[in-house]
């Protein structure tokens, strides 16, 4: 220990003495002035991924750092692409080796990183009453720790913006440390409860509720978010679903329905008035247009109503150019009406439940991203905000709604095979039974 001390001090005294001569030979070269160099300003860091916010200071601090701490941030660099390619072969046994890699190089990282920012701050605090003597000390130890930039520093204030800057990129690395760490034990864990018997079991809601639920215990601060982001979020996908194309097709369908039924109630509304044909007809075709938005859709009712289909496009066609209509094809148009609101509603069922899942997985209410013009009873997950143990009770058990009388007179009519299981697709199961009689 005496001899590895010695040969320290051997070291400092010979790099003080290159200082030294170096800064006679600058003093003697007459009307030559060192350039105060700054450091350019570093773009704040605005990412919010802990891996990225990682990444960006560890690259900061080997370009601004020692050539010492480059050892450590280069084989932390190396270490962080070791987890993610073992991460993508699906090798968690390399995944975990080369994370405790990573932990072990950082640690590294900043017992170097104070041990040198408390050597300079200790010479430069003699800077007051010798600045030059500070300075020359904080060179010298520049020297002897393999640290050029500070070596190479000209002015007590640029050595002070360094160590700023040093200090101000340790932070940043230091806070997204534990994250990063919690994103992995996340993973993991992630991936042996979609491995368990009972995630495997449960229903889509159910499934997102076990997730939220593990993040929220083992990853909480990467997690968890505040109040103000949960709302914005929320609100954002709302919005995504009531204008995505679907959307705008439940919205139009059922504004077109209201006033469809009206001569549900009344089959003489258009002849004394109370409607005019003109604004039945453009609902009558916003409401098919919807459906053709649905893809599939078109078939789908070719396959399963091609007879009802038919006689309604020929209605319409009739109707659009102002001819009247008996009282068998406007029943035939608003019985085409119905099922094709009830195959939009089962889409638009569909994507809000996909929603409500992905929103519940990141920890928000699914139940607030549900568009206002949408009863929530109508999803294939009714009532599975309210259940205790997520993926409880029969997956996708919401309730269908009731068939409207033209959808039972168009089955009644319908001689097909598979009429009544087509029926009870839409109306779900025992519904074409229940009706009939049988």
């Amino acid at each position: 220990m005496q001899k590895r001390v010695g040969e320290y001090d051997t070291k400092m005294d010979s790099a003080f003495k290159d200082v030294d001569k170096a800064q006679g030979e600058v003093k003697a070269a007459e009307g030559l002035k060192p350039p105060d160099l700054q450091l350019p300003p570093q773009p704040t860091v605005k990412q919010t991924d802990p891996q990225k916010v990682w990444t960006s200071a560890a690259m900061v601090l080997a370009a601004v750092g020692s050539l010492w701490s480059r050892q450590s941030i280069t084989s932390a660099m190396t270490a962080a692409t070791g987890v993610i390619n073992a991460y993508r072969q699906g090798d968690q046994e390399a995944a975990n080796a080369a994370l405790a890699s990573w932990k072990i190089n950082n640690e590294n990282l900043i017992k170097i990183h104070d041990y040198q920012q408390e050597a300079y701050r200790d010479a430069l605090s003699a800077a007051q009453s010798d600045e030059k003597g500070a300075l020359s000390k904080a060179q010298a130890l520049g020297y002897a720790m393999n640290d050029p930039i500070v070596a190479e520093s000209r002015t007590v204030e640029e050595l002070g913006r360094i160590l700023e800057e040093r200090d101000r990129q340790m932070l940043l690395l230091q806070e997204s440390i534990p994250k990063v760490l919690e994103g992995a034990a996340a993973k993991e864990a992630a991936e042996e409860l979609q491995a368990s018997p009972e995630y495997q079991r449960a229903d889509k809601i159910g499934k997102a509720k076990m997730f939220a639920k593990l993040m929220n215990e083992v990853a909480p601060s990467t997690y968890k978010m505040t109040e103000p982001q949960q709302y914005a979020a929320e609100d954002k996908a709302k919005k995504a679903l009531m204008t995505s194309a679907i959307g705008k097709a439940w919205s139009a369908a059922t504004e077109a329905s209201g006033i469809l039924d009206t001569l549900t109630t009344n089959p003489n509304a258009i002849k004394s008035g109370v409607i005019s044909q003109a604004a039945v007809a453009d609902k009558f075709t916003q409401v098919f247009n919807g459906g053709r938005a649905i893809r599939g859709f078109q078939m789908k009712m070719n396959t399963d109503h091609a007879s009802l289909w038919d006689k309604a496009e020929v209605a319409l066609q009739q109707f659009n150019k102002g001819g009247a209509l008996s009282p068998q094809q406007q029943s035939d148009m608003l019985a085409a009406v119905k099922l094709t609101v009830e195959e939009i509603k089962a889409e638009y069922a569909k994507s809000i439940e996909h929603e409500q899942a992905t929103s519940i997985a990141r920890g928000l209410d699914g139940d607030a991203i549900i568009p206002d013009d949408f009863d929530p009873s109508f999803l294939p997950s009714a009532g599975s905000g309210s259940r205790d143990v997520p993926g409880a009770g029969d997956p996708g058990g919401g309730q269908a709604s009731a068939p409207p009388p033209e959808a039972i007179a168009a089955l009644k009519a319908d001689r097909r095979p598979n009429a009544k299981a087509q029926f009870d697709e839409v109306f779900g199961p025992g519904a074409a039974a229940r009706v009939l009689g049988h």
